[in-house]
């Protein structure tokens, strides 16, 4: 059971032991392994098998360890799950299945507002939003959220500036006005609208006799 398979997948070439092809007697590579088979060859004397060759590492890789790990940016989930059905690896489906669990979305809000009543009660709000870049990319279009621009200017004087980090992207949105209104408000009206759930909030101010400054912290997620 430990003599090496070369393997012609859809094209692609592959080397395995027999008893790593066979690691699930119940599968079709099981049953085709297994000696009572006989198999189709190609010119190089490899088994040939009329499927997916790029998505056969990971059906290899899952015999090899038991175990499915997936690339982080790993998108073709239905795909793995046709080629692990036509090979009938039902403990691979039911990896699939757990893997494929989206889990929840977070973002958090951060709102400094500063009043400044001795300077025509002047109102400045700056409202940054700070999540992972694909959350923040389902934002509408009026809120400026413009990822192509690292700097643009929107209606109503808002400015979005982006910063990007391998975990998250951070939008931070500035709108002063003389009279106005934060966009937190705004944004908590979409986010409850879309089914977000405000899971933590916090507050802080300070000031002096004519300023005063307010800090918001909000937390939300979104269950899948």
């Amino acid at each position: 059971m430990s003599e090496i398979v070369r393997l012609n997948v859809g094209g692609v070439n592959y080397t395995t032991t027999r008893a790593t092809l066979c690691t699930y007697p119940d599968s079709m590579l099981g049953a085709m392994f297994s000696g009572n088979y006989g198999f189709t060859k190609d010119e190089h004397g490899c088994c040939f098998i009329d499927c997916d060759g790029t998505m056969f590492k990971h059906i290899l890789a899952f015999l090899r360890s038991n175990s499915l790990i997936l690339p982080q940016n790993f998108t073709e989930f239905d795909l793995l799950k046709n080629e692990a059905e036509f090979y009938q690896i039902q403990p691979l489906l039911d990896a699939l299945g757990q893997n494929n669990k989206k889990e929840p979305k977070y973002l958090e809000i951060i709102d400094q507002i500063h009043l400044d009543s001795e300077n025509d009660a002047r109102f400045h709000a700056r409202t940054t939003i700070i999540g992972r870049k694909e959350v923040l990319l389902e934002f509408p279009d009026y809120f400026g959220l413009d990822v192509e621009e690292e700097e643009r200017k929107v209606k109503r004087g808002i400015h979005a500036r982006f910063h990007e980090t391998p975990y998250a992207l951070a939008c931070q949105m500035s709108l002063s006005r003389v009279v106005g209104v934060s966009m937190r408000p705004i944004i908590e009206s979409y986010l409850y609208q879309h089914g977000w759930k405000l899971l933590k909030s916090t507050s802080s101010a300070t000031g002096g006799n004519t300023t005063t400054e307010e800090v918001i912290h909000e937390r939300w997620s979104l269950e899948s």
